[in-house]
């Protein structure tokens, strides 16, 4: 969370801290978030080649008694209508540019209409990012006839 705004930062390898500390990652993980040193994530955070990504414009769906998760879809025959924050997360997930084209390309030829992409609740983000960054490690799943991502 960055002032009042919550944000989700995506991160490259390099400065990925849950890899950089994965022994204590791993055990935090296991409960669900990873609280790190305030410092070392922003010093990580502020990198150039980490995305920064509002999630107040994501047009995010779920369930009201989830407090924790929200999703938002990316059609892949529409993927146009996705606004500037779904698209650039989306083409972190998927690829940027001709990449992510192309992306959606093979999955509309696999029969996959549309991905999800699971990030965290932008509330839950305000009331549990007050005082220390939260990360998570992200994963693609499955292809039952659809695709995600969890952030």
């Amino acid at each position: 969370m960055v002032g009042d705004k919550a944000r989700l930062f995506i991160t490259r390898r390099d400065h990925n801290l849950v890899l950089r500390h994965i022994d204590n990652a791993y055990i935090q993980l296991l409960y669900r978030n990873y609280y790190l040193n305030r410092e070392e994530a922003l010093a990580s955070i502020a990198d150039p080649s980490t995305v920064s990504i509002d999630l107040t414009q994501l047009r995010l769906q779920g369930n009201d008694n989830d407090k924790e998760l929200r999703y938002f879809v990316v059609p892949t025959t529409t993927y146009d209508s996705l606004n500037p924050e779904e698209r650039r997360l989306a083409e972190r997930v998927h690829g940027s540019g001709d990449a992510f084209v192309q992306v959606m390309k093979m999955l509309v030829s696999a029969r996959i209409k549309e991905t999800i992409v699971f990030v965290l609740n932008p509330d839950y983000v305000k009331k549990n990012a007050q005082k220390y960054p939260i990360w998570q490690a992200s994963w693609l799943n499955n292809f039952n006839g659809d695709s995600y991502v969890h952030s």
